[in-house]
């Protein structure tokens, strides 16, 4: 088993080039290629609490963990290191489930609770990281891509030809199926809950349109503005050099002047 972890994390090893990591027992076996954002030196994946009942891996990244941090602190938690994942662990273990609420962020979490044997599998609201997953009788497969679910030997490589059509039509398959016979997306806002064989998929997320006619042009212009700073300043908050990512359009235009504002006041 752990070869065989080990074979999938390697699949995907572009996406984690900085430290790899792995925790294999009778019941799971997690593997992580990670990409260090935060605390480089002290957030390697998987995560364990100190008595090891429970484990983490986070793709992607907790922009308020420090506001969470101060919160779990004030209610008797003490951390080991500086990662936005630690605090995840902490997390669960003051609010469970309840944590997702709280989070703001990009993330394809897994919490394993070994006592219970449970796993538990979530996406970000929005989709932002990936989460694939596959079942095979007892058998539970996931992955942040396809392609490193492929040395399982449990995994059965096999067209779904029935998603062709929707495929040629809209150049993606809508939902939550996949070209690959039995693969699933977990879909933006969606929790997955794996234990005793057993798979359950809900909703923790949902978005609600409320539209405030009553605000003018230059308020609502304010207003934009506003959510566009602190939306900036919350993604260049990490431990390497921050960069931007540009199209050309207004819109990364505006993201890259409202970093470069950031970064000349800091």
């Amino acid at each position: 088993r752990a070869a065989v972890v080990r074979a999938m994390a390697d699949a995907i090893a572009h996406r984690g080039p900085d430290s790899e990591g792995y925790l294999v027992d009778d019941a799971v076996a997690l593997g992580f290629r990670r990409l260090a954002i935060i605390d480089l030196a002290g957030g390697d994946q998987p995560m364990e609490t100190a008595d090891g009942r429970l484990a983490v891996c986070l793709n992607g990244e907790v922009y308020n963990h420090r506001e969470l941090r101060a919160a779990l602190e004030r209610a008797g938690h003490r951390f080991r290191t500086r990662s936005d994942t630690e605090v995840l662990l902490h997390g669960w273990e003051e609010w469970g489930p309840g944590m997702l609420g709280r989070l703001r962020g990009m993330f394809a979490l897994a919490v394993y609770d070994r006592p219970r044997r449970e796993l538990f599998l979530a996406r970000d609201a929005l989709g932002i990281k990936p989460r694939y997953w596959y079942r095979a009788g007892e058998t539970l497969l996931f992955a942040s891509e396809v392609k490193a679910l492929l040395p399982h030997p449990a995994f059965e490589r096999r067209l779904d030809e029935r998603l062709l059509p929707a495929y040629l039509c809209f150049e993606y398959v809508p939902g939550d199926q996949t070209l690959f016979a039995g693969v699933r997306r977990l879909e933006p806002g969606c929790a997955l809950t794996w234990r005793d064989g057993a798979v359950e998929v809900r909703r923790w997320h949902d978005f609600a349109f409320a539209p405030d006619d009553g605000a003018g042009g230059a308020e609502a212009a304010a207003r934009i503005g506003a959510a566009v700073r602190d939306s900036v300043a919350a993604h260049a908050a990490a431990d390497v050099e921050v960069g931007c990512f540009l199209s050309a359009g207004v819109d990364s235009s505006l993201v890259a002047a409202e970093a470069s504002r950031l970064m000349d006041a800091r």
